[in-house]
């Protein structure tokens, strides 16, 4: 977990290890971008990135920590806000969203919370 530096992303981590038994997988050797997947399944519920601020359509540059997760497609545009969470940045934007791990974000109990219901619908 040495690439993921803030502190929500330390905290989801150690949350899917101690509520599911799973680890980040680094999948791609140039890439500082991990997954969590099911055991059994080997399904991905949860992506973490680090991305340059503008490919999620803010204006200014740098780069951010984010995770993407899977909701249901009727509450994916529901949770799109531009500013927290946003469409999902390298996954089907149906399914998927795309929420800031550092500055201005969500509670831990809410990433939680959408952790959970990504697990359940890989």
């Amino acid at each position: 977990m040495k690439i993921f530096k803030s502190q929500n992303a330390k905290n989801l981590c150690i949350y899917a290890k101690e509520k599911y038994g799973d680890e980040l997988e680094f999948l791609w050797k140039k890439s500082k971008n991990a997954i969590l997947r099911k055991k059994k399944s080997k399904k991905w519920y949860a992506a973490f990135c680090v991305i340059d601020k503008t490919q999620l359509g803010l204006q200014e540059e740098g780069l951010v920590e984010i995770v993407n997760l899977k909701l249901d497609p009727q509450d994916v545009l529901a949770f799109v806000d531009n500013q927290k969470c946003f469409k999902a940045y390298h996954m089907n934007k149906k399914h998927w969203i795309s929420i800031l791990l550092e500055g201005d974000t969500l509670s831990l109990q809410e990433l939680c919370g959408f952790l959970d219901e990504s697990y359940a619908l890989a």
